[in-house]
Parts: C-alpha cells; structure tokens; sequence
C-alpha cells in the first residue's frame, strides 16, 4: 500500500464514499415525521415561498432566537440545499451527504497526521462503512453535520500536538478552531464544543512528556491562542443568535427521568457501527495497551519518538471513545435521547488498530473468538428485532413495517462477517503444519474479504433498506401514484394527515377535510376524487362506509402507514387494492373444515382452513372464519395456541393485520382472517400440535359459551403434524 501515490488514497476513498451516498438521494421519499420535521424547520429559515424551478429562489436568514429549540447549524446546512436546488428531497439531503464525503476526507487525513497514511485510509474505510454514518449522511434525521464538527475539532487539535512525523501545521490548529466553533452550532457548547477540550485535556495531561520543555513554550500558547479565538467567536454567536439552553446544551432541558441501563447506549453504537464494532473491544484494549509504562526505562520516550506520539494519539481517540459512551449514558435524564457523540471517533480508532493489524500481520487466538460472537449476538438483534439497524441513527424509533423484511439479509452479513473475522484475526491454520505456510495469505484474503462485506452492507442499507422502509414512512409513492391515475385537474385531498408533507410532492395545495362527514362528503361527488387517509384510519373508514352504503376504493396500499382513496376506478388505475376487500362481507364463506364456536354472543367461529402438515423452516397458514353476532368488545386479539406434549409455539396477532379492528366489526359481518405462523428450523419441534384459540386482551379472555374447548376459554380447532 506504500507504493501507492500519495494522492490515490484520498481520491479513491472520496470515490467510494460518493458511490455509497450520492445516488437516489432524491428518490425515496422524507421520512415522516423524522425528516419532515427537519425539512419543515428548513423551510421556516426561507424567507418567502420554498424555492421552484420557476420561482425565484428566496434567501436564508438566520433563525430568531426565540424559534431555536436546537443548535441550527444541519439546519441551515438543509436550508440552503433547498434554496439553491429546490424544496424537494434532493435539495434538503444534498448538503448532508456532502458534508459526510468532506467528513471522510477529514478522517483520513487526521488519521494521516497520527498515524500514518495507510490508517488514515482505514479509518476513512471504516467510518464509510457503518450504518450510522451512512444513514445520517443520506436522511435529514441523522446529525452527519456535529460528528463531522467532532472529528474536526479533536482531529485538528490532536493532530497540531502529536503529528506522527514531527512537523506541526498552523492548518491543523486552524481546522480544530473550527471544528469547535461549528460543534458549537452543531451540538451546543458543552457537547459540540467541550466534549472535545475535555478529550484532548485528558490526554494531554496523561501524555504530557511527549513534549520538551521548548516544546511546550511554543505549543502551548497556540494552543491556547486558537481555543480562545474560538471561545470568542462562540461568544459572539451565543449572542447574535440569542443563548438560550439550547446552544448551551445542545438541547432544552426537562423534568429528570430514569435513565435508561447501561447497556442501551452501549447497544445503539454497535447496531450503528456494526460489522466493526466487533473490532472495537480489541482496539481500545490496543490503545490501553500502548500507554502502560516500562519499569525498566530510566525515563519517558523521547519526545521526538514517533511511537510516543502515536501513543498520545492512542489515548485520545481511547478517551474520546469511552466519555462519548459516558455522555450517552448520562445524558437522556436530563435532555433526552442522545445518538452517540463520538461516532467519528470509534470509527478512526478501529481503522487504526485494523490498520497496523494488517500491517504487521498480528494475530492472537482469542481476537477473531470476540469479533466473532460479537458479530453473531448482533446480527441475531437485526433477526428478530430489525428496528434495531433500519432506525439505529434515530433517537426515537418509529413502528418498524413487517413488510420489509430484512432477516435473509442480515444472516448473511452477520454469518459471513463472524466467519472471515475467525480467519483474519486467529491463527486456525497454524494447528496444521501442512497449512501453515498459506495462513498469512488466507487471513489477508480473510481481511479484505472483510471490508468487501462491510462495504457491500453500507450499500445495501443506503440502496435497499432505506428506500425500502420510505415506502412504508414517507407518502411520498401514493402522490406519484395519484398522479399516475388522475386526469387533468381531478383534485387530491386529505384526511387525518398531520404536517405539511403535500407541499413537497405535491404543486398544489390540498384541501384538509376535518371530519368524517366531510370525507364522505366529497367521496359521494359525482366527479372522481382522491384521499389521502393514514392506513390507521382504515377500519373506522370502512365501517362508516358500510353503514353509509357508500363505495370507495383503494388505490395503493404498498405503505403500511397511508394509503390513497378513489370513489371512481378509471383506467389506467382500475385495481381496488382494499386489504379488506374480500375479508369483511356479508356472504357465507365456505371453509375447508366447519367448527361452531360462540364467543359471548358477539362473535361466532363458523370454520377454518389449515394444512394437515408442514415442514419445519417455513410458515404454517391459518384462516379463520367468525360470523359477528353483536357488538364486539374493542381491540381484541386472537391467539393460536400449537400445543404438543412437551412444546407450544404461538400464532397471536391482530384480526387482519391489526387494519380492522374488533370494535369496527358489524353485526351480520363474515370475517375472514388470514395468517402466516413462522416455524423456525432450530427451535420448533417436530411432532402433532393440538391447535386451539380464542380472543383475548391483557389478562382478559372473550368468554367461551359453546363448542369444543378446554374450559379455559380457549376453543379446539384441529390438528397439525410439525415434519
């Protein structure tokens, strides 16, 4: 890697990085209400209308000191993207992925100055290839703009007091100065601005003697000089922009609240940093290696050791590693969430322990044991909880849609990444003699592989899961749709939509209807309409319609948070894709097996259909069919019970997907319930399950008055055999 020209790292990790963050950034919709939030605080910075290809493009001002709930530096970042390009996805998130290549630029080359090129490439490699860095870098909900503010201000500094060659640059101190002062905007003054100082304070005191005394003569006081123009200039902005608790803290406070254990931050910066978080034990444990002392030695390293001053480098990125986990463990009770603060930080110190791994050819038994149990305890939270990798970035998690499913996915990647760490990191191989010879080759074939993997994850997140998960969280495609259908001027409206997302997708304004007489009001218009409904209100929705006797038809339903609404299908849009459409009627369905069973007089199991066997390692179908008796109590569920002698596996779920709820169910009403129940390959037992069910909420049973069950207000339903 030496013999590469000095100019090919950098370019080539710029070229990387453009590869994973810049294409379809306007192609998936805002994120609602997490980027729409951040658009709509954008939009306020704009003076006059948001800007339009045919419009003139208005101004930014700066936000008056009493709008300021949050530094505002992303913002106005976003605003100007916005100005120049236009109020739409590309304009607002542009910015932000510009500031994640120039974040990437600035790692390598603070990792440079320490440490020495090769690790400057690494870590830009590494902080490129987290989730966390990847999605802040391409949504308005990250804060891609203070952790690039982070890195630079430690970098900058870190890098004036301990350069690996010797060669101090006035540049370094300048970038540092800035780095405060946009941390300052980015996060608040004791965040932004003092986390930093704390860090290089620390380590300045724990390595003092890697500067002479004529050293620090000259030193110092720049030192000095820089962090005092900085602290006025974020004087001088406290008080153009007004003060206030949120350029002091980063954040307003609140009333305390019990924080939240120990491990939840803990958690959040491996999901955001997996795979390499899996390094990241091993790598501080290098760095607290390197600081021990030698009782042998009759003094300290020589000031002018290069090894010294990568020590020095090593302990800050080790501080700032472990009081960023500390900040975010501390923080929430008194200001809220906090997203980990030192993400830049643990990105760079990975790339560096990973660099001088490869370099030297290091391995131990116990390194690819760690990375890899590391690896498999993660990837097994994606499995079963995959909110914990697609909102990692995000300090409150929306509901995470099942229809994206991302478990193959995140098999592959965490099976994958836990076998090439195995063979990277430990000497397997050398128990062989005959293999001996090639294990230095398959661990570096190992390594590389390694970073393909990372680097084909952070393009699957930014190319797949994102704009997967837009579908569900932005209703962005229903006004693609709506325009695909419409003919001429055939008006949008909306009901129950909270924001002004319209405004983004949309060259009209919509009319807002505030009731549910109004929605059925303009349905009931002869000329066709369009309404956009959150898919929550679905069920109240079909039922009035029902009642009404009014018809209505669903365009679209890929999102499972809105959908569009027609009273008229016109081609080319002649689907109605009504999830409830054939599920609630009022003729007599016919099931493969009939069963009579009479929960309370409010509703009545007529049969079921379900296969007599299945093959562990797929999914098991179930339908039931109810006949509604009366009013039915509200929010019910149903569970299925599969039970064999020695093991039970559930089915319990919301009556059709949760999109019509028991209290909307209508007396004369057939209900068709349709479910898929995972059987797991290593945990379901073979064998013949009883299956039994019935309705429940909380602790609370719908009582069983007739037909089969067990006296616990669960109905017998059949059989089937598990193979």
């Amino acid at each position: 890697m030496n013999a590469l020209p000095r100019a090919a790292r950098p370019l080539g990790l710029l070229l990387l990085g453009s590869l994973v963050l810049l294409p379809g950034l306007g192609a998936f919709g805002l994120w609602e209400p997490h980027e729409l939030r951040s658009a709509d605080a954008a939009h306020a910075v704009l003076e006059g209308a948001p800007a339009s290809s045919s419009g003139t493009a208005p101004v930014l001002r700066v936000q008056t000191p009493t709008r300021l709930q949050s530094p505002p530096l992303q913002t106005w970042a976003i605003a100007l993207g916005m100005r120049l390009l236009g109020a739409r996805e590309l304009g607002a998130r542009l910015p932000l992925a510009l500031v994640g290549l120039l974040g990437l630029l600035l790692a390598y080359r603070f990792a440079s100055r320490l440490f020495g090129r090769d690790a400057g490439l690494a870590a830009g490699f590494v902080l490129l290839t987290t989730p966390a860095f990847v999605f802040a870098s391409r949504q308005l909900a990250g804060e891609i703009v203070a952790d690039v503010a982070a890195l630079t201000a430690l970098g900058g500094l870190a890098s004036y007091l301990w350069p690996r060659d010797g060669q101090r640059r006035v540049g370094d101190l300048v970038l540092g100065a800035l780095g405060l002062v946009a941390g300052f905007l980015a996060r608040g003054a004791l965040l932004g601005s003092g986390l930093p100082l704390l860090v290089l304070s620390l380590a300045l005191v724990g390595q003092r003697h890697t500067l002479d005394r004529d050293e620090r003569r000259v030193v110092l006081p720049a030192l000095l000089g820089a962090v005092l123009l900085a602290g006025a200039a974020i004087s001088a902005l406290l008080q153009l922009l007004g003060g206030g608790p949120a350029l002091l803290y980063g954040a307003v406070p609140h009333a305390w609240s019990t924080p939240a254990t120990f491990d939840v931050a803990l958690e959040n910066l491996g999901y955001g940093t997996f795979p390499w978080f899996a390094l990241l034990p091993l790598a501080l444990a290098g760095f607290a290696w390197a600081q021990r002392g030698d009782d042998a030695a009759p003094a300290p390293a020589a000031p002018t050791d290069a090894s010294a001053r990568e020590a020095a480098a090593s302990l800050v990125l080790l501080i700032g590693v472990v009081l960023g986990y500390l900040v975010a463990a501390l923080w929430s009770p008194f200001f809220g969430p906090l997203r980990y603060p030192a993400l830049p930080w643990a990105c760079i110190a990975i790339g560096v322990w990973g660099a001088r791994v490869w370099r030297e050819g290091l391995r131990q038994p116990l390194w690819g044991v760690v990375a890899a149990a590391i690896l498999l305890v993660l990837h097994q939270d994606f499995f079963l909880r995959p909110a914990t990798l697609a909102f990692s970035f995000l300090e409150q998690a929306p509901e995470y849609p099942a229809a994206v499913d991302i478990r193959i996915a995140t098999r592959l990647f965490g099976i994958g990444g836990a076998v090439l760490c195995l063979l990277a990191l430990t000497p397997v191989l050398e128990a062989w003699p005959r293999l001996a010879g090639v294990a230095a080759r398959v661990a570096r074939y190992a390594g590389l592989a390694l970073a393909g993997l990372a680097l084909a994850f952070a393009l699957w997140c930014a190319q797949f899961l994102t704009p997967a998960l837009s579908h569900h969280l932005s209703n962005k495609a229903l006004f693609t749709t709506y325009q695909q259908c419409r003919r001429g001027s055939e008006p949008l409206a909306q009901y129950g939509i909270v924001g002004r997302s319209a405004s983004y997708y949309n060259a009209q304004p919509l009319d807002t209807l505030h009731s549910e007489d109004e929605l059925f009001a303009r349905l009931a218009r002869p000329e066709r309409q369009f309404v956009l409904i959150p898919a929550q209100n679905l069920g109240p929705i079909h039922r009035a319609a029902r009642q009404r006797g009014l018809a209505y038809h669903v365009l679209d339903d890929r999102s499972s948070r809105y959908l569009v609404l027609t009273n008229r299908l016109v081609a080319p849009c002649t689907t109605d894709h009504n999830p409830l459409q054939g599920a609630v009627t009022r003729t007599r369905p016919r099931p493969t097996h009939a069963l009579t069973a009479n929960f309370e007089q409010q509703v009545e199991l007529i049969g079921y259909d379900c296969p007599t066997s299945v093959v562990r390692g797929g999914k098991l179908p179930i339908t039931l069919y109810f006949h509604v008796l009366g009013n039915v109590t509200p929010n019910y569920k149903l569970f299925i019970h599969f039970d064999a002698p020695d093991n039970r596996f559930h089915g319990d779920h919301d009556p059709l997907d949760g999109k019509y709820p028991t209290q909307h169910w209508l007396a004369g009403d057939y209900i068709i319930d349709r479910y898929e129940v995972d059987l797991p390959l290593l945990t379901t037992v073979s064998g013949t399950y009883a299956i039994w069910g019935g309705f429940w909420l909380g602790e609370q049973r719908l009582k069983v008055l007739s037909g089969p069950n067990d006296g616990a207000n669960r109905v017998r339903i059949g059989t089937v055999v598990v193979r």
